[in-house]
């Protein structure tokens, strides 16, 4: 695809624990921690400062190991294997990013980052539950 994304720099990374507990079935668990249910998707809501450097979308989504997953943000997010897809509000200072992951994921602890052209920005880590509600694909 010869779409241009504007590489950001990230001020901060809101991981919407309660609005995303709440949708995961997972509030019980404590609220200090995102704890997600697979094949489910959850929201990070990105507070951004625009930058002046454009890249293109990198290659098609791969499972790299077990435990990590690289993949580029699309249009919409799919049902079977991990992706991402983005919105962003009007002034482009915020983007909430939708995150699926794939309904045979391993359950665990994951670290989540973004790669903007080899730069690496921690987004925060997730616990990544069996999902009852998400037959495997």
């Amino acid at each position: 695809t010869n779409e241009q994304l504007v590489l950001f720099k990230i001020e901060r990374c809101d991981l919407d624990i309660k609005t995303n507990s709440r949708n995961h079935r997972t509030e019980l668990f404590g609220g200090e921690r995102l704890i997600v249910r697979r094949g489910q998707p959850f929201s990070v809501i990105l507070h951004l400062s625009p930058g002046s450097k454009a890249l293109t979308p990198g290659p098609l989504p791969r499972k790299e190991s077990d435990t990590k997953a690289s993949f580029t943000l699309t249009d919409s997010t799919s049902e079977t294997e991990w992706s991402a897809s983005t919105t962003s509000d009007p002034s482009g200072k915020i983007a909430s990013v939708s995150i699926t992951s794939s309904p045979n994921a391993p359950i665990g602890l994951y670290s989540l980052e973004v790669d903007q052209d080899g730069q690496k920005t921690s987004l925060g880590r997730f616990i990544l539950l069996f999902n009852t509600w998400c037959p495997s694909k």
